[in-house]
């Protein structure tokens, strides 16, 4: 029999409550927050906006938006998020969602939020660190059972951004009016360049058509000069072909002869060939000489017609600059008077909008202030009507208990946002750390790399320095085996030479008759080249002719009739006295030409005795200096070997007594001795390393002591910043040390510490500073809970201050004090309202009236509905920071209540006249 017992239903209670509990935790883990909205671009599209989200600090999801720039994401509960809103050449704009709410309610689930991310373009000179941090936080608002703004957070920033997109807006109109001045520039600009090019076009036309006529006439001139000139030079050339038809006819006389009289003696056919040679020669120094005197005609005329070019051309720029600097300052006044104009224009229209905008600043502050009076009258009307129920000694109490109570709120409010920023505030301080130790990773990595791009350039140093030394070597080597190849060359020439000297001997005589043979065929050579000489110089005769032709007729604009036949004629005197010249020098040198060949033929054959004598006494003498450098160079290399031997015995021993120095001085002597020998350079690379290796030790080791002397005094004296370095470079220096790490380490915990509670200090003043700025805002705009709270918040942060104090006995005096006057001032706002709300309905038709307005960074949509002849005002302001509100005659309402409250009913009037009417 199944007994049950307390112990058993004790646990069969614990398993069931276990049960329910896992079943809440798995539903609550599945349940999700509805959070969306939609993203705004100040003039641009959405393309390029992106939204990351973060989970508790830890990566959650990031998008890229669409075209409709609206996103939406499912958000676990019980967690913070931090969506951030970015687009290239935007201000970012940051939210913090805050899903944690009660799990006794999560069952019952919320309604999804959604706002407007308004965003604008980041301009020069606009201080926008104040997004820096979140424009707003949703989280959980128990007194209304909803996710909505927390208000407390959103109006401490909200100052700071509205200043913000103030600049923005003007911002904004400036570059606007900008825009429309340089449009009008541009456009008064372009109209002026196609006056002027179409003036210059018309300018161009005219003068080209000048010149077109001016070139005909020059055309018809230059054809009949050319015509003059060829019939001229024609008339010269055939004078020049029968005058070098003569000259040939007697040359060909003058050969004949020598050619009969080398038949009959060597002799004379040698003094025949000898004359032939000048002839040709003194032929060939008149033909080139005429040739340069036919360059240099050519070249001069070249030049003149240069010349001509080079000043017509300076003539058309001066023009062309002259007419380009008139148009140049006529655009120039042209762009003044429009851009005077438009500055004028643009001065305008700015101070009218800035007027309108004035204005529209003013309306908007009165319009708030009327409203932020109607509301704070609101709340005073609910306060004391809730008073009037209660007798004097119960509003007392809970007075009493009301202040107690929002003491102790704005206490947990205070501390859990001083929790907050504590967390942000460790987090920030963590990212700096990692951060720092990041960047000192790197410069350890960067000084490694340094290290090691050093070593490497060492060793190719070494690599170079091996190569260049066996390079040496094999050169030494290479000049040894040339030197010894060099002996056996002189030895070998020495009797090449005798052998030559006999058969040069016994060839001059068939090179004799060989010469002959060969000035025969030369002579023979010399006459078809005579011919073909001929030949080419009339074929050139005729190029030259049809090229002058041809540049006579591109040379039509550079010279002038007067100075063409000036030249013809100095031409023409010049041709005479070349001629008279060339005769006189001719018989000149025929006669020199004889003279100097007999000399030649007698110098010639003193000259070949004389160097056959000389060829033989020097064969002789070098032969026995030969011998002599032979027994020379044999005692010199015994005496150098032997004391090349004695330095190496030296440098050894005073190696192995490790006096390095006057090792290395042994080693370099015998080196020097015989620098192709590789011993004494390898000892003295080993000592060169030696010697540097004790050096960099001492140095290393002085530079050590050097830089911890420096870092204890930077110590003892707290200079932390210069101590550190210089332990930082002695530990480099040694890395094996183990005190300049110490030290570091005790100076990097020192200016963490400092860091700190500087730090620490700053915050602490800065929360102050914020929570006074805000109390002495709510405390101008007569919110006494808000800025008494405030006032106690920065008690806090400064306990000792009097400040905080002293207002929060001045705002429990003024409460005590409005106390009285609450029940009076109810009454009146509620008659006002009625009274206003009786002014809607006269003036508004029945139905459903929307209006629409742009309000100093926010927009607002203003709803007023008559039904049956009573008015109802509903507003939603959209701030530019991304905040939403919602109210109703004033009061606060959710966005849920407005969209329901608004709704049109069935066939209701929708009047929309009134839309943007004041934008």
């Amino acid at each position: 029999m199944y007994i049950f017992t307390l112990k058993k239903y004790c646990i069969l209670l614990f398993y069931c409550c276990f049960c329910i509990v896992c079943s809440s935790i798995v539903n609550a883990q599945d349940l999700k927050y509805t959070f969306g909205g939609k993203v705004v671009i100040d003039d641009d599209d959405i393309a390029g906006t992106t939204v990351t989200v973060t989970k508790n600090g830890a990566p959650f999801k990031k998008v890229s938006l669409q075209n409709n720039g609206k996103f939406n994401f499912n958000l676990d509960y019980q967690s913070e998020f931090l969506l951030t809103f970015e687009k290239k050449d935007y201000v970012t704009k940051k939210l913090i969602v805050n899903t944690k709410v009660s799990p006794d309610i999560l069952d019952e689930g919320f309604d999804p939020f959604d706002c407007r991310v308004y965003m604008f373009k980041q301009y020069e000179g606009v201080n926008t660190v104040v997004f820096n941090q979140p424009v707003a936080k949703i989280k959980y608002n128990e007194k209304d059972d909803r996710f909505d703004y927390d208000t407390d957070y959103t109006k401490t920033i909200q100052s700071e951004v509205a200043k913000v997109e103030a600049v923005v807006e003007e911002k904004k109109k400036e570059d606007k009016a900008k825009k429309q001045q340089l449009l009008a520039e541009n456009k008064a600009k372009q109209q002026a360049e196609n006056e002027a090019k179409a003036k210059a076009e018309a300018e161009a036309k005219a003068k080209a058509d000048e010149e077109a006529k001016a070139k005909a006439k020059a055309d018809a001139d230059a054809k009949a000069k050319a015509k003059a000139e060829a019939d001229a030079k024609a008339k010269a050339d055939e004078e020049a072909k029968a005058k070098l038809k003569a000259e040939t006819d007697a040359k060909a006389k003058t050969e004949a002869e020598a050619k009969a009289k080398l038949k009959a003696e060597e002799e004379a056919k040698a003094k025949a060939k000898a004359d032939a040679d000048a002839k040709a020669k003194a032929e060939a120094d008149a033909k080139k000489k005429a040739e340069d005197e036919a360059k240099a005609k050519t070249k001069a005329e070249d030049d003149a017609r240069k010349k001509a070019e080079a000043e017509a051309k300076k003539k058309a720029d001066d023009e062309a600059k002259a007419k380009a600097k008139a148009d140049e300052e006529a655009r120039k006044k042209a762009e003044a008077d429009a851009k005077k104009k438009a500055d004028e224009e643009a001065k305008a229209k700015a101070k009218a909008e800035e007027e309108t905008r004035k204005k529209a600043q003013a309306d908007a502050e009165a319009e708030n202030k009327r409203k932020e009076k109607e509301r704070l009258e609101e709340e005073a009307r609910k306060k004391a009507d809730a008073e009037a129920k209660k007798k004097a000694d119960e509003d007392a109490k809970a007075k009493a208990k009301a202040e107690e109570d929002a003491r102790k709120k704005a206490e947990a409010d205070t501390k859990a946002k001083a929790d907050e920023e504590a967390k942000a505030k460790a987090k920030v301080e963590e990212e700096a750390r990692k951060k720092a130790l990041a960047e000192e990773n790197e410069k350890k990595k960067k000084e490694l790399l340094e290290a090691k791009a050093k070593a490497e350039e060492e060793a190719r140093k070494k690599k170079e320095e091996a190569e260049i030394k066996k390079k040496a070597e094999e050169e030494a080597k290479a000049k040894a085996k040339a030197e010894e190849d060099a002996k056996k060359i002189a030895e070998a020439k020495a009797k090449a030479e005798e052998d030559a000297r006999k058969k040069a001997e016994a060839k001059a005589k068939t090179d004799e008759e060989d010469r002959i043979k060969r000035e025969e065929a030369k002579a023979k050579a010399e006459e078809d080249a005579r011919k073909k000489a001929e030949a080419k110089a009339k074929a050139d005769d005729e190029d030259r002719i049809k090229r002058e032709e041809a540049k006579a007729k591109a040379e039509e604009d550079a010279r002038k009739k007067a100075e063409a036949d000036a030249k013809a004629k100095a031409d023409a005197e010049a041709k005479v006295k070349a001629a008279e010249e060339y005769k006189k020098k001719k018989a000149a040198e025929e006669e020199a030409r004889k003279k100097a060949e007999e000399e030649k033929k007698k110098a010639d054959a003193e000259a070949k005795a004389k160097a056959e004598e000389d060829a033989r006494k020097k064969a002789e003498e070098e032969a026995k200096l030969k011998a002599k450098a032979e027994a020379d160079a044999k005692a010199k290399a015994e005496a150098l070997e032997k004391e090349y031997t004695n330095l190496l015995v030296e440098g050894d021993a005073n190696y192995k007594d490790k006096k390095y120095s006057d090792a290395k001085e042994s080693y370099s002597k015998a080196s020097k001795l015989k620098p192709a020998e590789q011993y004494p350079k390898t000892k003295i690379a080993e000592l060169d390393k030696l010697i540097a290796s004790e050096s960099d030790m001492k140095k290393k080791e002085e530079n050590y002591k050097n830089l911890i002397s420096k870092a204890d005094n930077f110590f003892t004296n707290k200079s932390y910043n210069d101590a550190r370095t210089n332990y930082f470079l002695a530990a480099n220096t040694k890395p094996d040390e183990k005190y300049p790490k110490d030290k570091i380490k005790e100076i990097d915990d020192i200016l963490a510490q400092q860091k700190k509670a500087k730090e620490e200090e700053l915050a602490k003043n800065n929360q102050y500073v914020q929570a006074v700025s805000v109390a002495d805002n709510h405390f101008k705009n007569q919110k006494w809970d808000l800025s008494k709270g405030y006032y106690m918040k920065a008690q806090t942060f400064k306990p000792d201050e009097n400040y905080p104090k002293d207002q929060i006995a001045k705002i429990d005096e003024i409460i005590a004090k409005k106390t009285t006057e609450t029940k009076v001032e109810s009454k009146e706002e509620s008659v006002q309202m009625e009274k206003y709300l009786g002014e809607l309905a006269k003036k508004y038709p029945e139905g459903v009236n929307i209006e629409n307005t742009n309000d100093a960074g926010k927009q607002v949509k203003r709803v007023v509905i008559v039904r049956r002849g009573v008015a109802n005002e509903f507003q939603e302001v959209k701030h530019s920071w991304g905040g939403v509100y919602f109210f109703k005659n004033g009061k606060s309402i959710s966005g849920i209540v407005f969209g329901t409250e608004t709704k049109p009913e069935k066939d209701e009037q929708i009047n929309t006249k009134y839309d943007n009417e004041k934008k």
